[in-house]
This record gives C-alpha cells, structure tokens and sequence, in this order.
C-alpha cells in the first residue's frame, strides 16, 4: 500500500477504535504514537503508545494511484478500494460471512466503483459512491439498509432509490440517513430503519416507498405500514434472523422551503441535519444548484458511456471502422470522453466539500475555476471535431442503432432529458460541447460575491477565457463540418492521399471562385482547395499537385499584367496567377493563405512569420475589417 492516496476512515460510533495509521510502513503493525501523528490523521486518534486492534466495525478506503502500463478505456483516476476490519458479526465487513476480522480484508464487491464516502452503524455498512449510487450491507432487522433481505453479507445496491442522486449518507444505531436531489431538481432527506424517539416522528413524513419482503411480495396488503421486525440473536447454533423484513422509505420534512440541506449526521440514537436558511440569490444557493445540475449531467454521460459507448466498442463494426481512413480518431475521441467523465467526478466530489463544510469561495478555483478543468473540454472539443471531420462518427451510427433498438427506454430518457430530437452518437458525443457555457454563468452569477479584488480580477479572467473556448469550439465544429461535406464529395484518389482527422478544408475554389489567369486552357477543370497545412491542385477532379505551407510565398501579382484580382503563388517548382471574381474574393483568398502559411510556420519553427507589406497595404486599403490583421517582421 505505498502508492496509495488514502481518502477517509469510518468507524462504529459506539465502540472505540484504537489502530488508525497510513504511511509507506505495513498499514497493520505496532507503530510508535508519533508514528501515528506523522500520518496526518488527528490527534484524538491516538490514546495510546501501542497499536491494538479492537472488535469494532472499521473501514477504510483509498485512492489506487500505482501505474499501470495497461492503458484502457476506463481507466479512473476515482478508483477506490474499501477496506474493513474487526466485528463481522452481523455481516457488516462485507465480505460475504459473520465472521470476525483481526487484520484488514478488502472489500472486492467495492472496487473501483468510485466511493466518495463511507458510513457505519451498529450492524450496519453504507457506501456512497460518486454515481450518486448507495451500497449496502450488515444487519437488517429494522430495516435500515432500505433492501428487503434479513442480512446482507454483501455489499449490495440500493435499487429502491434509483433515480436519487445521493451524495451524503449517515449511519444511527439502527437507521440510515441519505441526501440526495430527485428528479424534479429538488434536494431531500431520506430516513429508513428504527425511530427510537417519538419526537422523531414529528419530523418524518408518512413512507413514501415501500419494499415488499422477499417472503411476502405476493401480498395483496394495500395499507402502509412501518414494521419493526425482533432483533435476531446470535445462538450457539449461529445467526438467526427474522423471517422477513418490510422496508418503508421516509422523508424527513422539518425544512422550510428557503433552507437547504448541506449535510446529514447521525450518532447512535439520534441525527441532525446542517441546513442553510434565507440563501435565496446568494452564493451558496448558487453553488448549491450548479452542482445539483453538474450530478444530473454526470448521470446522464455515465449512461451514455455504459449504455452505449461501451458495448459500441465491443462489437466488430467498431473495429472495421476504426482501421479505415481516419477512423483511429475514434479511440483519442472515447479516451477523452472518459477523460473529462472522470474529471467531472473529481469536481463534483470537491463541490461537495465546499458545501458539506461551508468553504469559501476562493476554494473554486482550486478546480471549477482552473485552468485544468478547461482543458479537458478543450481536448474533448478537439478530439470530437477530429472525428467528425472525417466522417468516423457518423460511421457508426449503422451498428449504434441495432444497440439502441434494445434500449429504447433509456434513450428516450436521455432524449428528454438532454433535449434531443433524435439520439445518435454524434448528438450525445456533442452534449458536453453544447454545456460549457454552464461554467461562464456561474462565474458571472458569483462574480458580485468576490469582495477581494485580485480574486474578483480573477474570476473575470475566467469568464473571458470560458467565452474564447467557446467561440472557439463553435469555429471547430462548422470547420469539422466543412471538411466532413468535402471528403463526401470529393474523388476516392484524393481521399486515399489527403484524407486525416487533423486536416481542415480552409477554402475551396468551388465555393469561392479562384481560376488560373488568361490564356491557361481548360480553366473550368482546375480548382483549387486550401487546408490547414496544404495547398491542393486539383486537374479534372482526380489528378492533383500538393502544395506543403510552409513552402509557399503569397502575395499580390501585378494586376497591369495579369488582370483584375490577382495572386502570385510562388512554390520551389512553380509559381501560380490565380484570379479571384471580385475584390472581397482577392482579399479572402489572401487573408485564408497568408494566415494559414503564418499558422503552419509557427508551428514548426521558434520564429516569427511575416506577412508581405504589399498584402498588407492591400488589407488595408481594400478591407477596413482586416485592417488589424498584424504585419509579421522578420527577425
């Protein structure tokens, strides 16, 4: 356990744990008490000089950070593994019996399934996973672990609550509290298992959903009603448990409609929720629903990756279409995908802290705010208009559909939910580009709520970079989509030759009009294609010249000798007069060549570019618009 980043210890609140180490020595040895406090974790921990292992419920979990030369797909830098020790008696170390463990057994049913946090009962077990999904297990005679089975050896999930995103969880004696937004965007308390106090009842609704036993789903009962079930006991005979359990789910309705609920704690009999009062137009109650809507959105992609992009890469189409031209984009594109899923977990987990424990607002720009969170967008809006400019995406919409015929419920779903008038890979790979103005409106809602001027010049440099992405990403999906009309249109020998995910149609003379000068014969079978890194010309739509940028000289011919409109190409092999139809045309024509050779140049080379001052003078005299267009000198 060396390479590990550990995240949190739980323990029964009702029986004293006594051995709480992480370091690089083995986690389970005797250690010294300043050992212990090296370890980062708090002081109170450590009542005494040795290390002794005692019969209570404890977890751990952590971060797996060893690396793996394995690359994959999903891989997930939230990766958890949860550990347990101590009493096992009612099953609540989750690792399939009642027995006790006196050194630390791993959780296997709990890897890698993202927990952000962990609660502990008296004979009961919850974990929380980022997914807003809540794993349960121990004992379940009051019926606290919200299943319908006696004891549950097994970490199991809670399907009762599908549809609740929960993302804080408490433990009592013999209850459980979660918190978590339904689906109408609204944040509530969920309590399930003993009340012990009647002025408890007072604040707990009637139950709103109720879970038939195992042994009695065939009952015709039709009134509600909160069954206590008689503690099962340990004999010499073993575990003995009641014969079924009815599970009712309650809500706790002690909130007035302007507070909201930041966190949930419970100890032994009794709990309490931290709530926030009179924050309507405040910055906590925007923080509070923009991390709402960012657990909805990261549900909906976590559907998207589960129910369709994996078992699309499984099937053999997606492995013809991968080894065609250009169709190795997809698998940068799939990786980015999870890429940013991924670093939406993170930020939703740290979003979560900041409310849970009412941190400032400067804590944001630890990662809503940074720079590292844009450009995973960044490389996800590359990646995407890669794909597309190629066609790749488009490709598998054929062996996507026959994946979407077995599911038509959930895309209907994320149709709705998404506001999509027909699902497909391209319109549901797009959905996080059509979001990233989320991040700039948050920005400017907190804005006014930065007193501290660095900070507030801060957050204002945010918004403007968040508003250059985004025109940015628009610019590469109509280039994308440029280039993708192009390559469908064009000639197989050209496609063979030219064709790459990370080439872009700039200009194209069938669009804007550029034929050779008087007296060139079959004028009308040339056209000429500018990209991003090359100049094309084109003979009778099959035979064609490449022209690399960074070779090219474009400037202003001589219009006295070679007519209206002009433009001398100069390469190492020949030079070109080329005639635009009108002077708006000349000036496109030269701005696109000039910036793309300066773009290609500074790509390759530590130097400036320049641009020629005849075109310039040109620019400016011509166009007002490009009037700004800078003049490169060389150095």
């Amino acid at each position: 356990m060396k390479d590990v980043k550990f995240e949190e210890i739980v323990n029964s609140p009702f029986q004293e744990i006594e051995v709480v180490f992480q370091g690089k020595k083995p986690l389970f040895e005797s250690a010294s008490i300043d050992d212990l406090r090296s370890s980062g974790l708090p002081t109170n921990a450590f009542a005494e000089p040795e290390v002794k292992l005692t019969q209570s419920n404890l977890f751990q979990f952590y971060n797996n950070t060893k690396n793996n030369e394995e690359s994959s797909f999903f891989e997930n830098p939230m990766a958890t593994e949860v550990w347990c020790w101590g009493n096992g008696s009612h099953g609540q170390l989750g690792n399939g019996d009642s027995k006790d463990r006196w050194e630390p057994c791993l959780i296997d049913k709990l890897t890698n399934k993202s927990i952000i946090k962990l609660a502990a009962g008296a004979y009961h077990s919850i974990a929380n996973t980022v997914q807003g999904q809540v794993y349960n297990w121990g004992d379940n005679t009051f019926g606290q672990l919200a299943l319908s089975l006696n004891v549950v050896f097994y970490p199991r999930k809670v399907k009762v609550l599908t549809g609740t995103r929960i993302w804080d969880i408490a433990c009592g004696r013999n209850f459980s509290l979660f918190l978590g937004d339904s689906e109408r965007n609204k944040t509530d308390v969920y309590f399930c298992g003993e009340v012990h106090s009647p002025k408890c009842t007072r604040s707990i609704s009637n139950p709103i959903i109720d879970v038939a036993s195992s042994t009695n789903k065939k009952s015709k009962k039709t009134e509600s009603r909160w069954r206590l079930s008689r503690r099962s006991k340990r004999t010499s005979e073993g575990y003995v448990s009641p014969t079924y359990v009815d599970i009712q789910i309650r809500k706790l309705v002690h909130f007035s409609e302007d507070e909201l609920v930041r966190c949930v704690y419970a100890n032994d009999y009794t709990f309490a929720c931290v709530t926030q009062k009179d924050c309507k137009g405040s910055e906590f109650e925007a923080i509070y629903k923009f991390t709402r809507t960012e657990r909805l959105f990261y549900q909906q992609l976590k559907i998207i990756q589960k129910a369709l992009i994996e078992p699309l890469i499984k099937t053999e189409a997606w492995t013809n279409i991968s080894k065609t031209i250009g169709g190795e984009c997809l698998i940068p594109l799939i990786d980015a995908f999870v890429e940013l899923l991924n670093g939406i977990a993170v930020e939703i987990k740290h979003l979560s802290n900041v409310i849970h424990d009412s941190q400032p607002n400067n804590e944001l720009f630890a990662h809503l705010f940074s720079d590292s969170c844009r450009a995973l967008y960044d490389r996800y809006s590359k990646c995407y208009a890669d794909a597309l400019s190629v066609g790749a995406i488009h490709a598998c919409n054929k062996p996507l559909s026959q994946i979407i015929s077995k599911i038509k419920d959930i895309i209907k779903d994320l149709e709705e939910h998404l506001s999509l008038s027909q699902a497909s890979l391209e319109s549901l790979l797009k959905v996080p580009m059509m979001r990233t103005h989320v991040y700039c409106d948050i920005a400017k809602r907190l804005t006014p709520h930065f007193k501290n001027k660095d900070e507030a010049d801060q957050l204002k440099e945010v918004i403007s970079r968040w508003l250059e992405f985004n025109d940015l990403s628009t610019v590469r999906l109509i280039s994308a989509g440029v280039t993708n009309k192009y390559w469908n249109e064009c000639h197989t020998k050209l496609i063979e030759a030219l064709k790459d995910p990370l080439r872009r149609v700039l200009k194209s003379s069938k669009i804007d009009p550029l034929t050779m000068s008087r007296g060139a014969r079959f004028m009308s079978s040339h056209s000429y294609i500018l990209f991003n890194d090359v100049f094309v010309h084109v003979q009778f739509n099959r035979n064609f010249q490449v022209f690399p940028l960074i070779t090219l000289w474009v400037d202003n011919a001589d219009e006295s000798e070679h007519g209206l409109y002009s433009i001398r190409i100069a390469s190492p092999e020949e030079i070109f007069i080329l005639t635009a139809n009108n002077a708006q045309g000349k000036i496109g024509w030269l701005t696109e060549l000039n910036l793309a050779i300066a773009s290609c140049l500074s790509a390759c080379s530590s130097h400036r570019c320049w641009f020629s001052e005849s075109f310039h003078r040109l620019v400016e005299s011509s166009c007002s618009k490009r009037s700004r267009i800078p003049i490169r000198h060389q150095s």
